[in-house]
């Protein structure tokens, strides 16, 4: 049970950081764009 709960706890971390990943990727490429070369 407590294991099971672990690894959920590891999963989400995991997905939050993904998630923030592709968010801070994007939020970069919207800010290169958008910046006067």
């Amino acid at each position: 049970m407590v294991s099971t709960c672990i690894l959920k706890i590891f999963q989400w971390k995991r997905n939050a950081a993904e998630t923030f990943g592709t968010f801070h990727s994007y939020q970069t490429l919207n800010f290169l764009l958008e910046t006067p070369i």
